[in-house]
């Protein structure tokens, strides 16, 4: 039993839903196997094809506001470009394709700058990001 939403809100419905039935089962005296068939249950209705283009559509949103406000506030950079690597991962093939190389160049740019400013912090969260991809 899983409720849809849209936007940001369902993605953490279904993910919370997922963790708090799995938490549930096995505080309770239900055996593995009950506790995997709930969230096997769970995980399977969040993936209905029908909602898989949602689920894209929200990933894709998400990514481009969060890549929007590190353009406008670069001080935000660290905080953001891991998830937006995370996010462009999680992205339909082609998605992937056409956003990957400019994140990449983004993420280069950001390792020369900090570099340059002495942003340790900086330098290592763009080498991670450019290594995830």
């Amino acid at each position: 039993m899983s409720v849809h939403l849209s936007g940001y809100s369902a993605v953490l419905t279904d993910a919370s839903y997922t963790a708090f039935s799995e938490q549930t089962c096995l505080r309770t005296h239900l055996s593995i196997s009950t506790s995997m068939h709930v969230v096997c249950r769970s995980i399977a209705s969040s993936l209905d094809p029908a909602l898989l283009k949602a689920w894209f559509h929200t990933i894709t949103t998400m990514r481009t506001e969060l890549a929007n406000w590190t353009a406008r506030q670069s001080k935000h950079a660290a905080v953001a470009y891991p998830l937006i690597t995370y996010l462009i991962c999680m992205e339909e093939n082609n998605t992937f394709s056409q956003y990957v190389d400019t994140l990449v160049d983004n993420l280069h740019r950001q390792l020369k700058v900090s570099a340059f400013g002495h942003d340790h912090d900086l330098q290592y969260i763009s080498a991670h990001c450019q290594q995830q991809v």
